[in-house]
């Protein structure tokens, strides 16, 4: 039995039944490793594959094994994935501008450090359907 099964549970005001959280412990990624990480994003055009087909960008980010050495933190801000119909709304007034700032996050990576040198394993990652590429950070 898995241990989320095993749980005790409990319902909120609605109804739903959810585990309570007493406590967090450290995880498998709450240390660091050996090598410090480097970030970078490219820009791929890609063609669907059929006569005819359309042409489009994508925006692809690379983790990869780094040296940190006159580096800063990559940032990233959830209010760059709004639709450029909706940006207007970050802007509106102080408050919304504020709010704005505050969704800007400092990741452990370096921007564009150089490569760790050494041989390494490739990783695919996809953040799935409805993700946003910068939001597995953490890991």
């Amino acid at each position: 039995m898995s241990s989320l099964a095993s749980a005790a549970t409990a319902k909120d005001s609605k109804g739903d039944t959810y585990v309570p959280v007493k406590t967090l412990t450290g995880s498998t990624f709450s240390t660091q490793g050996p090598y410090a990480v480097g970030v970078d994003t490219v820009t791929v055009s890609v063609t669907v594959p059929q006569p005819g087909g359309a042409t489009y960008s994508i925006k692809v980010d690379i983790w990869y094994p780094a040296t940190k050495a006159g580096k800063t933190k990559a940032t990233y801000n959830v209010g760059s994935w709004l639709p450029s119909f909706l940006q207007p709304l970050l802007t509106v007034d102080a408050a919304s501008r504020a709010n704005a700032a505050k969704a800007t996050y400092v990741t452990n990576a370096y921007s564009k450090a150089a490569a760790a040198s050494g041989k390494f394993p490739l990783v695919l990652f996809s953040h799935g359907y409805a993700g946003f590429r910068d939001q597995s950070t953490a890991l």
